[in-house]
């Protein structure tokens, strides 16, 4: 009796730990590929659709730059470090200054993401997954490009009417 109660437990071991190495195996395999996937939520090409995170890749000084620019380009009028603190709503004072200091560092929390949605304004960038309705099935594909030009040019208000 005990001879067969040993060789159970033995074999049960023996399924356990092939069962483990069909796992590390499964891991082996599915780790590179995952690892192969790049996530990020910076714009990549405007046309193309692009994944996001859940915690967005922070801007970078050079990045904020850029965006300033196609802010401004976007509006019809170039934007000085001043108009983007009070996009920002930073204070009036100091604002400025710590608008130039993010344009080396980049901008951090709150303003980092403000600063991720108003980009949507430009074509330049593109229309981040929580804005856009309009690739949803009960909108016709014809209508689908003007909606998104209206969608921007809401966005060009918007950051016309921050701005004063």
């Amino acid at each position: 009796m005990m001879l067969s109660q040993d060789f159970a437990g033995r074999k049960a071991e023996r399924m356990r730990n092939q069962a483990s190495g069909d796992q590390l195996q499964a891991h082996a395999i599915i780790r590179p590929l995952l690892s192969s996937y790049q996530f990020h939520s910076r714009p990549v090409n405007p046309i193309q659709p692009q994944m996001q995170c859940k915690e967005p890749v922070p801007l970078t000084g050079a990045e904020l730059k850029q965006l300033r620019n196609a802010l401004g380009e976007a509006i019809g009028k170039p934007l000085s470090a001043a108009d983007m603190a009070k996009l920002c709503s930073l204070p009036s004072g100091s604002g400025s200054e710590t608008f130039r200091r993010w344009e080396v560092s980049g901008p951090t929390g709150p303003a980092a993401e403000l600063l991720r949605i108003l980009a949507m304004a430009s074509d330049h960038y593109p229309i981040l997954d929580n804005f856009n309705v309009f690739d949803r099935h009960n909108i016709p594909e014809q209508e689908r490009p003007a909606r998104r030009q209206e969608f921007r040019e809401k966005m060009r208000a918007e950051v016309r009417r921050r701005l004063g």
